[in-house]
């Protein structure tokens, strides 16, 4: 199993599970509600499940995610992919926070990567600020969401609410510098926490690649 995804609603599990068979990977997307009750083939390269827990408190999303996770680290994921919402809560009760750090924990990784973006729907991060259309998510309509409020668009800003870690954003010119700089960089920041997170300047499709 190549890749194990959870989504925090049913509609971004389609998302990600129709980019990760476009990808070439065979693919399946199982209800986080079915888990018990579905034993995968030998040959499935992803797996996306799909819980709901995009707008349930922080400790009940942290319970489902990582129990999805415990079921996919446990059928041999090589990789852990969470799939939030790219507009999401960004007040200190969001649970986006909260659950990276769970699935940190569980994966055994000291950071990783923070990627709302998706730019063929307008989502962009630049300079570590996350973008609807060209609009800092905070000015944008979706501040007004009844469910999930946006009120933060710098995303170590609102990662630093939420998460016991801290936050740093990764600029295009790091991500495109010396490979050598780049790893100076992440050991210093391993040698200064425990754990921490990246939010990576992602404006165009070339730039997820190089992620």
């Amino acid at each position: 199993l190549y890749i194990g995804c959870i989504a925090d609603d049913f509609t971004g599990a389609g998302d990600a599970a129709s980019f990760l068979r476009k990808g070439g990977l065979k693919t399946v997307y199982v209800s986080g509600e079915r888990l018990r009750d579905y034993s995968p083939a030998d040959d499935v390269e992803a797996i996306v499940i799909a819980l709901k827990c995009r707008s349930i408190p922080a400790a009940e999303a942290v319970q489902q995610t990582s129990e999805a996770c415990r079921w996919l680290l446990a059928r041999g994921a090589q990789h852990i992919y969470y799939k939030y919402c790219s507009t999401f809560d960004s007040t200190p009760a969001g649970n986006i926070g909260p659950v990276t750090d769970a699935l940190m924990k569980l994966c055994g990784t000291a950071y990783t990567v923070l990627c709302p973006a998706l730019p063929v729907n307008g989502r962009t991060v630049q300079d570590g600020v996350l973008y609807v259309s060209g609009v800092p998510l905070a000015e944008s309509p979706m501040r007004f969401h009844p469910l999930n409020p946006m009120t933060e668009s710098e995303i170590p800003k609102l990662m630093a609410a939420q998460s016991r870690w801290p936050s740093y954003a990764l600029r295009l010119a790091e991500l495109y510098g010396p490979e050598a700089a780049l790893k100076e960089t992440l050991s210093a920041r391993c040698a200064e926490s425990e754990g921490f997170t990246l939010a990576v300047d992602y404006c165009e499709d070339r730039d997820g690649a190089r992620i």
